[in-house]
């Protein structure tokens, strides 16, 4: 493809600078829907998923979104959505916000409609990395078009295609980037440490009802679902890595669906170039194309922080305090990005493994440790004054030497088996 061609492609990815003076935040946060006895609120009937959407709608005055006569969102009135993973988890994404304080405000309003729909339909939101009872094919998947194409072919593609739709849940935080060479060296960064932040947030021993073996399978499962568009690319990782590779690198995989004005369309497995040189281009193929791709962190086009296991709220402001103190300080960005060049790439995957199996307990392959590098991280960091409250669970949960992955493994009833 010509350097012209890819230039207007990497056009969105610039859409999302912003000066530094106007920096915001914004977090996303995934939760199990569970009945008491710990089953799975399917998406359908009186009392489903879908019901209890209509009530949200209803009590905060939210526009619907529908796909035919399914409604699978709501746009919040002051900004943000909820929208509903392929297995019906239930996903807030916060309006963007000045900082800590401000986004701690707008995810208590959503914590309270949790609360109240608790209460309401008799169900629990639940903040683990896999789902704790059911396994994916007993998982009602979402009718939603797009799913119906990426289920197969994400299956063909990877061993664990479903496990990773309808079977997980994470937490992902949101930057902002102040030109192409700074969002480069914070995508290389949080690509480079995407080891240490999975010890950290490590959250799912247990997956269907068995112990698993990993701290995170959440993160074990992301290793396998496909390879041209998840874990920790190279060619972005590599220094020097610009717009022009983050572009290229989205061009190798195949398409998988278009949108039109009649509805979604199948295109799995069609090359861009062939799209793109068949004047069919509409100006929203490029940005639908790019959101089919999840490595532990990519352009949206902000930077999005994807290395996280669901973890309880006050964890997951500890991750966007973390991520803040880190990649919108100069000084500790030049610091992480130091610590980020201790690995060579295959020691880098090698200590990504380690995190999914055993999180902070995990060994350095350069030597020591992940929660020896966990607490040279959290050293790093530059909170502001009114974010210190904030990064406190990560100081305590690294004083403790150990995630929450950890802990429920440590402390597993004798009757559950392992797989």
């Amino acid at each position: 493809m010509k350097a012209s061609d890819l230039d207007r492609l990497a056009q969105a990815l610039r859409r999302g600078h912003r000066q530094p003076e106007d920096a915001r935040l914004g977090l996303e946060v995934e939760n199990f829907v569970l009945r008491p006895n710990g089953e799975s609120v399917p998406y359908s009937g009186v009392r489903g998923v879908e019901a209890m959407l209509a009530r949200s709608g209803e009590r905060l005055g939210a526009e619907a979104i529908r796909e035919g006569e399914h409604l699978l969102g709501l746009r919040l009135p002051g900004g943000g959505t909820i929208t509903l993973e392929p297995g019906a988890q239930m996903e807030w994404s916060s309006p963007l916000a000045d900082g800590l304080p401000d986004l701690a405000q707008k995810y208590a309003l959503w914590r309270a409609e949790q609360a109240a729909l608790e209460q309401e339909f008799g169900v629990r939101f639940h903040a683990v990395g896999a789902h704790p009872t059911a396994a994916p094919e007993q998982i009602e998947r979402l009718p939603k078009a797009r799913y119906a194409v990426m289920e197969p072919w994400l299956s063909a593609r990877g061993k664990y295609g479903t496990w990773m739709m309808k079977g997980t849940c994470g937490v992902q935080v949101n930057l902002d980037h102040r030109d192409e060479d700074d969002a480069m060296r914070k995508l290389r960064v949080a690509l480079r440490l995407a080891p240490v932040f999975n010890a950290i947030f490590a959250n799912s021993p247990v997956a269907a009802g068995k112990q698993t073996g990993f701290a995170s399978w959440r993160g074990h499962v992301w290793t396998s679902v496909d390879p041209q568009r998840c874990g920790i690319p190279e060619a972005l990782a590599k220094d020097g890595s610009n717009f022009r590779d983050y572009v290229e690198w989205a061009l190798a995989a195949p398409m998988l669906f278009v949108q039109r004005p009649d509805g979604l369309h199948d295109i799995h497995g069609m090359r861009w170039e062939d799209w793109d040189c068949s004047c069919e281009l509409c100006p929203g193929d490029w940005d639908l194309h790019l959101s089919t791709f999840f490595p532990e962190a990519r352009f949206r086009p902000q930077l999005e922080l994807r290395h996280a296991d669901a973890v309880p709220p006050e964890l997951g402001l500890g991750y966007a305090a973390l991520a803040r103190g880190i990649f919108d300080r100069p000084a500790a960005l030049a610091a992480a990005e130091r610590l980020s060049a201790r690995w060579s790439h295959p020691q880098r995957l090698q200590a990504w493994d380690a995190a999914h199996r055993n999180a902070l307990s995990g060994n350095d392959p350069a030597g020591g440790t992940l929660l020896d590098r966990a607490r040279e991280l959290l050293a790093m960091a530059e909170p502001l004054p009114e974010e210190q409250p904030y990064l406190e669970p990560v100081r305590e949960l690294l004083a403790d030497g150990r995630s929450l992955g950890e802990r429920a493994r440590a402390e597993a009833s004798v009757g559950v088996t392992t797989s």
